[in-house]
């Protein structure tokens, strides 16, 4: 590999980190928590992609409905859809954080 192949392939990796795409994610919390423990787990996510150099655009609480069936027993939950900006080679650590 010559040097600028090699220069030119860092350049590549370090553009695909910088840009930033647009997601959007609805996350279903346990309908038994308090409206404060609500908003402590959307703050959570929020400052997760601010510190992975991501951006927040909105945070759109649903509040509290009724499952389309039943999970672990519970008829009901919060619905938070998010949409943000983040860096693809992010997506995987967020999978983890969220859990999926």
């Amino acid at each position: 590999m010559t040097t600028a192949t090699a220069a030119k392939k860092i350049v590549d990796e370090t553009v695909e980190e910088l840009v930033l795409c647009p997601y959007e994610a609805m996350v279903i919390l346990n309908g038994a928590l308090r409206e404060t423990e609500v908003k402590k787990e959307t703050d959570t996510f929020e400052k997760w992609v601010e510190k992975n150099n991501g951006k927040m655009k909105v945070t759109d609480l649903w509040g509290k409905r009724p499952l389309a069936y039943r999970i672990k027993q519970h008829k009901d939950a919060y619905y938070v859809v998010f949409n943000f900006e983040l860096s693809r080679d992010r997506v995987p650590a967020m999978n983890k954080m969220l859990r999926l």
